[in-house]
């Protein structure tokens, strides 16, 4: 009965009620340590809940889900190799033991019929496997390889898909059908629940291809959705995207602030690892370094937007 409680509190996102739920279980039960390892990822501490993870492996033995939480813990802490090996193992175990799901069969350009939505489909984790191994090769740049992880799961017709499929197909293939992307962004954002990046996403392309009208409808239509998926940067970088349409001269001093904030945190962070190179603290040294990582990605757009407005002034003064 607590672990049923505790599920509908985590179903709802109540994840303190959750946690104070799974607390009563006895610390020996192995689903304490999954279920407290799904808390912990909520709560952003990836590496306790991926030893939470690995504890329950131990004692229940390989199971697909598992392993995709445990690579899903070392994609969220940006450490793609480790990731990749469990998700391998979930892509071996489900060729091996089911022929019949035909994966890589679409790849290879073979005409297969939809596999469905069926238990074992469910059960092998492939479907999250391949979405995972999709992510971090597009992480990684590497555009080509993203694709061809979707096109490898098990088949299914497009009605068929799962929201993160459908999500991952829309901006994998941005560039070569981006009416088409757009078009299954929009559709995930009225379906509940929808992979909680997509509304960030959609806001962001629709920048990126410049239709800031669009951007700026679906903004104040779905007000709702703006504190509860953006995070407060890009809420801040938005805001300042959109207003160079009318108002380029706030529209820097917007991007100004940022840029300010921003480069103080840098400055921060390059003390930090200094003396954690002095302390010769590796494990400090290296969380930092990734931090600094972090902000330098927050920091280049940010820069390269405030350059654009000034692009845009010169451009229209020599026409």
């Amino acid at each position: 009965m607590i672990k049923l409680q505790a599920s509908i509190k985590y179903g709802e996102e109540e994840y303190s009620g959750a946690k104070t739920l799974v607390e009563q279980l006895p610390q020996d039960d192995p689903d304490y340590d999954v279920d407290m390892g799904c808390l912990l990822y909520k709560e952003g501490e990836y590496e306790e809940a991926c030893k939470k993870f690995m504890s329950a492996m131990q004692v229940l033995g390989y199971q697909p889900e598992l392993s995709y939480n445990i690579g899903l813990c070392y994609y969220s802490m940006k450490q793609y190799g480790q990731a990749l090996k469990f998700i391998g193992e979930i892509i071996e175990r489900g060729i091996r033991e089911h022929p019949e799901l035909s994966v890589g069969m679409t790849t290879e350009g073979i005409d297969v019929r939809s596999v469905g939505n069926t238990l074992i489909l469910h059960e092998t984790a492939l479907i999250e496997g391949f979405n995972l191994k999709a992510a971090i090769e597009y992480q990684l740049k590497n555009c080509d390889a993203a694709q061809e992880a979707l096109t490898d799961m098990p088949p299914r017709s497009e009605e068929e898909l799962d929201p993160v499929t459908l999500h991952n197909q829309a901006l994998m293939n941005m560039d070569k059908k981006p009416s088409e992307g757009f078009e299954k962004l929009a559709f995930l954002l009225q379906q509940i629940p929808f992979p909680p990046v997509t509304f960030g996403n959609l806001l962001l392309l629709y920048c990126k291809y410049e239709y800031f009208d669009l951007a700026a409808d679906v903004m104040a239509e779905n007000a709702h959705l703006t504190y509860k998926f953006l995070t407060p940067y890009l809420y801040e970088f938005l805001d300042a995207m959109l207003t160079c349409q009318t108002a380029p001269e706030e529209a820097f001093r917007k991007f100004d602030e940022m840029n300010a904030k921003l480069t103080d945190q840098l400055r921060k962070l390059t003390k930090q690892i200094q003396e954690a190179r002095l302390a010769r603290d590796n494990e400090a040294l290296k969380k930092t370094l990734q931090d600094y990582d972090d902000m330098v990605e927050k920091y280049i757009p940010v820069l390269m937007a405030q350059a654009k407005i000034y692009w845009y002034i010169t451009v229209y003064i020599y026409i």
